[in-house]
């Protein structure tokens, strides 16, 4: 049950070795809101067409000739707009923020023709800076989280990302982390290499007659 909370037991496509998800999530549900109104729209549209149109009109109007150049407009309209308006649902589970003890992921997948995976590492993180602003975003609870890099004078910008504070604390967290394991590691590894080290007084010492027939 642990697992399940601190997301240890997920994986992903390109995860390297011993790295640990320690986070993730998908855009705001926000994104969806605008599609979510167009077919609601779309459905009261149709509905109401055939509910409020008079039934003498109606009858008329589906036995002429118009009729049939109508509905044809009309189906490839609707058939154009529903699957767009599902492709951009679906779209919403594949687009994902990741953090790992080793990097940050961005994945924007796309059901057709798109897969970009954007990957910093951690020891690249200068800072990072997490907007919320506006009546929206604080009631809602989404906004962006800005990552600094330390190579190049840019950023990274991560939108709607639901709960943002919690996120940038576990960047900020998972980069503190990660600097004090490398000090650690570099610090025993120059304990180790220390222990082996020979006496650079010994190598020069001059050698004395006898040890030379030795050599």
């Amino acid at each position: 049950m642990k697992d399940m909370q601190n997301n240890t037991n997920l994986s992903f496509r390109g995860q390297l070795a011993h790295e640990t998800v320690l986070s993730f999530c998908r855009k705001h549900w926000v994104v969806l809101f605008p599609h979510i109104i167009g077919l609601v729209l779309f459905g009261v549209l149709v509905l109401g067409t055939f509910i409020l149109l008079p039934k003498a009109t109606l009858y008329s109007f589906i036995s002429s000739y118009a009729y049939r150049i109508v509905s044809l407009v009309l189906v490839g309209f609707s058939t154009y707009y529903l699957h767009k308006i599902f492709v951009n649902i679906l779209n919403y589970f594949f687009r994902l923020l990741i953090v790992t003890n080793y990097r940050v992921v961005g994945i924007d997948k796309t059901v057709f023709f798109n897969d970009l995976r954007d990957t910093i590492d951690l020891s690249q993180i200068q800072d990072s800076v997490m907007h919320k602003t506006g009546f929206l975003q604080s009631m809602l609870n989404y906004g962006e989280v800005h990552i600094m890099l330390s190579a190049v004078s840019t950023r990274k910008v991560f939108s709607y990302i639901p709960n943002p504070d919690y996120h940038f604390r576990k960047i900020n967290k998972t980069k503190r982390e990660y600097i004090m394991g490398r000090q650690t590691q570099k610090l025993q590894m120059e304990r180790d290499v220390g222990g082996l080290t020979v006496d650079k007084n010994w190598i020069e010492m001059p050698l004395r007659e006898g040890e030379k027939d030795m050599i």
